[in-house]
């Protein structure tokens, strides 16, 4: 107990100082009462200064206790270390407009394309022949003089229309030359001529036109033309006309029969020159 208290005690019971042959009683020494110390929460880890004794109110009495003693930093268990959590990597999200693949479509065969773009009737355009599609899809021939456009193999070709032809070689004035002519008749570079005579091309074909005059086509062969000429007494005017006077010579001039010189005691007594001498 605190020497104050105890002596409060003493003279609150009415005591004096003993005499000194009096005996002193002895009087029981009360339990000094016991408290807890408070318990104080780690302090943070960092310079504070230290906790002074802590006085603890008791009403009539104050007692004084002693503080625990700082802390040691050594004394404060560890953070511990923090747990590597394992980073979820990041999942692309699906696009919303991903591209769906076509359906796998069949080759098509040389020379054929889909040029339509229609699954379903296949490989339908010829594009070895096709003036629309020639060579490929949406290659289209172009027009020609006097000519139509064709597609040959995959190449861009053209065909004369009846009558004409490219007599030139370019391509670029088309067909422009006419097969009815006698210079090109029937094709580039055939003459149509007959001899002693005209010659017609007619639809490509030569023919034998008007003999020259004195002469006739007497074999009925227009490839050598005229051949014959008509002047003489076996083809007097024309093929065939004999020219003959009797006992007479016959002249044919002009093509006309004509009485020549009479025979020997002949005449022509008439005067009529069909009936000879």
């Amino acid at each position: 107990m605190p020497v104050a208290l105890f002596v409060a005690l003493m003279v609150g019971c009415g005591g004096s100082n003993p005499p000194d042959d009096a005996s002193t009683p002895d009087v029981p020494t009360p339990d000094a009462p016991t408290f807890d110390a408070p318990t104080f929460d780690a302090p943070e880890i960092a310079d504070t200064a230290p906790v002074s004794d802590v006085t603890v109110d008791r009403g009539d009495d104050a007692v004084t206790v002693d503080a625990p003693a700082p802390l040691d930093v050594a004394d404060v268990t560890a953070v511990p270390d923090v747990v590597d959590v394992p980073v979820t990597p990041d999942v692309p999200a699906p696009d919303v407009g991903l591209d769906v693949p076509a359906p796998d479509v069949p080759a098509c065969a040389t020379g054929y394309a889909d040029c339509d773009g229609n699954a379903a009737n296949g490989c339908e355009t010829n594009t070895s022949s096709s003036s629309s599609h020639c060579g490929a899809c949406g290659r289209s021939c172009p027009a020609f003089v006097r000519a139509t456009p064709v597609c040959v193999t995959g190449a861009c070709d053209f065909r004369c229309l009846p009558g004409y032809d490219d007599c030139n070689g370019n391509a670029g004035d088309g067909c422009e030359i006419s097969l009815g002519s006698t210079a090109n008749c029937g094709a580039c570079g055939v003459a149509c001529a007959r001899a002693n005579a005209a010659a017609t091309c007619t639809t490509g074909t030569c023919a034998l036109g008007a003999c020259a005059t004195g002469f006739g086509n007497c074999d009925g062969v227009e490839a050598n033309g005229c051949e014959t000429a008509v002047a003489t007494p076996a083809n007097c005017g024309a093929c065939g006309v004999v020219c003959a006077r009797a006992n007479a010579t016959v002249t044919c001039a002009t093509g006309a029969c004509a009485l020549g010189t009479c025979a020997p005691v002949f005449g022509n007594c008439d005067g009529n020159d069909s009936n000879g001498c």
